[in-house]
């Protein structure tokens, strides 16, 4: 089941695409929330979210993790 944190960081994937971990916790705290590995782990592990190789390590959003945030 997707959390709150869980379904935020997968909005702010949506409309950024391509983002690095730093990033993606930047973003979070920005919110005044933390935990970016664990929710990536996650959200990984439940295939809406992919580790990606180009000058370093990013991450995408998924097919499966775009249907996902539409359903809510």
């Amino acid at each position: 089941m997707l959390t709150e944190r869980d379904m935020m960081v997968l909005k702010i994937m949506s409309s950024n695409l391509l983002l690095t971990k730093t990033e993606i916790a930047y973003q979070l705290s920005q919110d005044g929330l933390d935990g970016a590995e664990e929710i990536l782990r996650k959200l990984r592990d439940m295939e809406l979210v992919q580790r990606v190789e180009s000058l370093g390590t990013s991450f995408v959003i998924t097919s499966k993790g775009q249907k996902a945030l539409k359903k809510i």
